[in-house]
């Protein structure tokens, strides 16, 4: 290499300082974005699918035919994975972006990867510990997963912290209890759905 050119490369790096030291496969410099607008990009277009996959349901919602509800279900499953690829570079570039961390345990959620769903909405509370989303995620894996007591425990935090996020678990929880009606096979199931019927009380 020529010395001007060795040089040149040299001095690159060391106005480069800190971001040339990170390892992040996220190939953020191929773009020419820091890593965390690479980042905020990536980000934006996960929510973006998921936006897409929230229209799907709804408008299978409306439709009767099987055969198209089931086209539907390919198309809605199909965003909610290209969400999680998004998220999942968008964590790769910047592993402090709580928001991406949260949104792919979403996404990880609606795939039926239950157990990825509450790693990633751990590692997104492990930034932010009161983060409502998070929590509101974080529980409604636990109740797809029914483990009920984690369930009212984040109802109790997010109903002193949260108020908003705790009505929307309300809505979930009484979502289960109607959905599983006639499916209650545990006492824990049962004890749960009476608990929701009975206006989730919270004891003092």
């Amino acid at each position: 290499i020529a010395m001007g050119k060795l040089l040149w490369i040299v001095g690159a790096l060391a106005v480069a300082g800190p971001l040339a030291a990170q390892t992040y496969p996220c190939g953020a410099g191929a773009r020419g974005l820091t890593y965390d607008e690479y980042a905020a990009q990536e980000y934006a277009s996960g929510i973006g699918q998921l936006e897409r996959a929230r229209r799907f349901e709804a408008e299978r919602a409306a439709i009767l035919d099987a055969s198209d509800k089931a086209r539907y279900e390919k198309k809605i499953q199909r965003a909610y994975y290209n969400a999680k690829r998004y998220f999942d570079r968008a964590v790769e570039c910047d592993n402090r972006l709580t928001e991406a961390y949260s949104a792919r345990g979403l996404a990880l959620r609606k795939m039926g990867q239950l157990d990825a769903s509450l790693e990633s909405y751990g590692a997104a509370l492990a930034l932010a510990p009161n983060d409502a989303d998070s929590l509101l995620g974080l529980a409604e894996t636990h109740l797809a997963l029914n483990r009920f007591d984690d369930v009212k425990a984040s109802y109790i935090q997010l109903s002193a912290n949260h108020p908003e996020a705790a009505s929307d678990l309300l809505v979930s929880m009484q979502a289960w209890a109607r959905d599983n009606a006639g499916d209650r096979t545990s006492d824990a199931a049962r004890a749960f759905a009476d608990w929701v019927r009975g206006g989730a009380r919270i004891s003092q």
